[in-house]
């Protein structure tokens, strides 16, 4: 018997069987990424134009806080009532206060939704505020109101109340209002 062929070399490097060389498995080629198609946007309708009103002219008053379903953005960042933020909003465009105070925890109504300090900028001011809030007590469910060291309560009058001690304790820079 004779002994078994030896493979073929080229050079030092072997061939195999049938003379070609070994060549390493090729690496797959990456997926491709799957694409997101953006959404469609839905069609615009084309903006009517309005009609123009006849000039007037009128009082300039305070430019009033975007409004949403009848109570403005502020008085609705506030943590109170419907009924509060919708005084709040109705006092805020009367009179164009932009400091209203709302929500405190732990400080008796304002720590239930049911208070607003409506800060003014004068006697005169808190005068005309504490009277339209009077006028409109059963539109916001009004249960009382503090103002210049004087308590009031519908169907009352106004009650002096003790010295607490500084202008914004006895309710002289703000008009406060409690509502049920």
């Amino acid at each position: 018997m004779s002994a078994p062929a030896k493979p073929a070399r080229i050079g030092a490097t072997p061939v195999g069987v049938s003379g070609v060389k070994a060549v390493p498995k090729p690496k797959p080629k990456p997926k491709p990424k799957p694409t997101q198609t953006p959404k469609p946007k839905p069609a615009q309708q084309p903006m009517r134009p309005r009609a123009q009103a006849p000039a007037v002219k009128r009082k300039t008053s305070p430019p009033k806080a975007e409004r949403v379903d009848s109570v403005s953005r502020q008085c609705l960042g506030l943590g109170v009532h419907r009924s509060a933020a919708r005084l709040c909003t109705a006092v805020q465009q009367r009179f164009g206060l932009t400091s209203i105070g709302g929500y405190r925890a732990g400080a008796g109504e304002h720590g239930t939704g049911q208070a607003l300090d409506l800060m003014v900028s004068s006697r005169s001011q808190g005068d005309a505020v504490a009277a339209f809030i009077k006028a409109n007590v059963a539109s916001y469910n009004v249960e009382y109101l503090i103002w210049y060291q004087r308590f009031w309560e519908p169907g009352g009058t106004w009650d002096p109340m003790d010295d607490r001690g500084s202008t914004t304790q006895n309710h002289k820079d703000h008009v406060h209002v409690t509502i049920q």
